[in-house]
C-alpha cells in the first residue's frame, strides 16, 4: 500500500493478515524488491511504532512512485516467522500515479 499522510508523510506499507513478519528492531530489515524483470534491490524496512508484526514500513516511496507507472509486477520478499522467506507478487499494471492524493 502507498500512503501519503499529512502528518506521517509518505510510506510504502507491506501488510499481511496472518503470521508474523520478522524484523530487526535495532537496525531495521532489508527487503528485496523487484519491479518486473529488473534487478533485485534491497530497501530498508521498519516495523510500525506499536511494534505489531503484521506490517512493515519500507523506505522506498520515491522509487515506487517512479517505477510503478511503467511496471506490470512488483515482487517483495519478506521473512515470516516459522515460514521462512516468502515472495509476494503484485499485479500493478493498472497503477495511476495521478490518483494518489
Amino acid at each position: 500500500m502507498l500512503r501519503k499522510h499529512p502528518e506521517h508523510g509518505e510510506d510504502v506499507i507491506f501488510q499481511i493478515e496472518r503470521g508474523q513478519l520478522l524484523t530487526d528492531l535495532m537496525d531495521g530489515t532489508k527487503v528485496p524488491i523487484r519491479f518486473d524483470s529488473g534487478s533485485i534491490r534491497s530497501f530498508r524496512a521498519n516495523p510500525p511504532a506499536d511494534h505489531s508484526t503484521e506490517s512493515l514500513f519500507i523506505d522506498a516511496f520515491d522509487t515506487f512512485m517512479d517505477r510503478l507507472p511503467r511496471a506490470k509486477t512488483v515482487k517483495i520478499e519478506v521473512q515470516i516467522y516459522q515460514e521462512g522467506n516468502r515472495t509476494f507478487v503484485f499485479d500493478v499494471s493498472g497503477f495511476e500515479a495521478s490518483k494518489m492524493k
